[in-house]
């Protein structure tokens, strides 16, 4: 019997090989399958289809001669997806698997992809969903979205870890709250706002708390990370703490705070939650969460200024941050030798909106905000960049 044991992505063919799956990137999907049967895998091929409007599949068969009993293999070669440019962010593609042995016996499997993207999200305008769950057995999840209190200017809904309104969390509680699949770039930064009432012991230490932790497995396996200026508490050691003794966390804000991750070790795909759990002793009004925004925080600068430090091998335009964007976002591009390089941005009509650089440019690595001058209306756009041959376009989605 076949299981699929591990799926890698690579978009290096036509992407940004940043491992991360976006909109308009052709994408190679090596499957690793594990024999979990007593008897040997012969002549196997795999077939994938996906009935999914925004994918395409340039490359659906793959071979492997052999999988031994308790082994695994890779069928060869690696499958090939288009993902069409109009493809939304944080899309899920479900692919069915159809194993064929050499012996005529057939069997199915399924797997799913995600399509990554930025996020800005102010909890009241739709952005995508997140996920929440509760963590262990004898444990309540109360994540839910509250209009008691929130940061938006204007705007009426938070996150909130705890009870309806004022209503305070419950013992014995622990839960989190998970975002969609991101995709990193160079220099991400990550922020949020929160107003946090956790029940405190003194000045060093909590019983209960809340803290923020990532994972680049798509889920598997997760890390804490730790804020500009790191967390307030630590938990302090107790039985019935759903965290380890001495895990610093959040536990007290005198009000709104704004916290800030930088995340410029990391790159590719990403998932990012909110973790809040207490003991059973006692609880508070909880945790809010607001705002929350992931970019790539590359400097705006004109065009003809220039990271002297990376000279690129080739050209290419990098992913927009954030995107969608409500007021500016910010582009960056690689230029591997002296061109012209021509960046247009268009509606969704093909028509001309604005010229962001048009100069005889030298080699480096760029960053451009758009949006701040032209105060783009909400819309779907495309930015092209043109320069030695080079040709790129990139979907932009402005959101007011």
């Amino acid at each position: 019997m076949l299981k699929i044991a591990d799926v890698v992505t690579a978009d290096t063919l036509y992407g940004n090989a940043d491992d991360c799956i976006e909109p308009g990137e052709t994408v190679e999907l090596a499957i690793t399958f594990e024999n979990r049967g007593s008897g040997e895998g012969e002549g196997v091929r795999v077939v994938l289809t996906a009935a999914d409007p925004y994918v395409t599949l340039e490359s659906d068969s793959a071979y492997v001669s052999t999988i031994i009993a308790g082994g695994d293999g890779i069928p060869e070669p690696a499958f090939v997806l288009n993902f069409l440019p109009d493809c939304p962010e944080f899309h899920q593609v479900e692919l069915v698997v159809e194993i064929v042995f050499a012996n005529g016996r057939q069997a199915f499997d399924s797997l799913v992809v995600s399509v990554g993207g930025s996020l800005e999200d102010d909890m009241e305008s739709g952005s995508p969903d997140m996920m929440h769950m509760d963590l262990m057995d004898g444990y309540v999840d109360e994540w839910h979205l509250e209009n008691y209190r929130n940061h938006t200017s204007g705007g009426a809904y938070a996150w909130k870890f705890g009870g309806s309104g004022s209503t305070r969390y419950s013992d014995l509680a622990h839960g989190v709250l998970v975002t969609p699949e991101l995709c990193l770039g160079p220099n991400a930064t990550f922020t949020f706002w929160h107003y946090c009432r956790a029940e405190t012991m003194n000045a060093t230490y909590a019983w209960d708390g809340a803290i923020v932790e990532m994972s680049m497995d798509g889920g598997d396996s997760w890390f804490q990370i730790t804020p500009e200026g790191g967390y307030q508490k630590l938990i302090y050691p107790n039985s019935d703490s759903p965290f380890d003794p001495g895990t610093p966390c959040f536990a007290w804000t005198t009000d709104w705070t704004e916290v800030e991750f930088d995340l410029s070790a990391y790159e590719g795909s990403a998932r990012i939650r909110f973790r809040f759990g207490s003991d059973a002793y006692s609880g508070f009004e909880g945790w809010y969460i607001d705002d929350i925004n992931v970019t790539d925080d590359l400097a705006s600068v004109d065009v003809d200024e220039r990271d002297l430090e990376v000279i690129p091998a080739e050209f290419a335009l990098h992913r927009v941050s954030p995107n969608p964007f409500s007021r500016s976002a910010v582009l960056s591009f690689d230029v591997p030798r002296t061109s012209r390089v021509v960046i247009d941005l268009f509606d969704v009509r093909g028509r001309l909106v604005e010229t962001l650089a048009d100069t005889v440019t030298k080699p480096g690595r760029y960053a451009l905000t758009i949006g701040e001058s032209s105060g783009l209306p909400s819309g779907v756009y495309f930015l092209k960049m043109a320069a030695g041959g080079f040709s790129n376009t990139q979907k932009v989605v402005v959101i007011k």
